[in-house]
């Protein structure tokens, strides 16, 4: 078999904060744990960050009732590359 260099094969998913940035599309969202939002956010930036292609943002939306955990809301967003601006 001759050796053969290809191009534009993604990275294998590794780690479920990976692989749910990867499976959410443009304006999604999900509401974690503050903790569990942070791992989210580092995927994120882990992932994307170089491309600039997508990034997240998020909203504190209170407490869960029976842990008294802190929720966090994330979002994916689309990053307009030609104005820097985020859609």
């Amino acid at each position: 078999m001759e050796d053969k260099i290809e191009k534009g094969i993604p990275f294998p998913c590794r780690g479920k904060w990976n692989k749910l940035a990867q499976e959410m599309e443009h304006g999604d969202s999900i509401l974690l744990t503050s903790q569990d939002s942070l791992n989210l956010m580092r995927a994120f930036r882990n992932i994307y960050a170089k491309e600039g292609i997508f990034n997240c943002v998020s909203k504190k939306e209170g407490e869960h009732h029976q842990s008294g955990c802190k929720l966090v809301r994330v979002w994916k967003r689309k990053v307009n590359k030609s104005k820097k601006q985020v859609s």
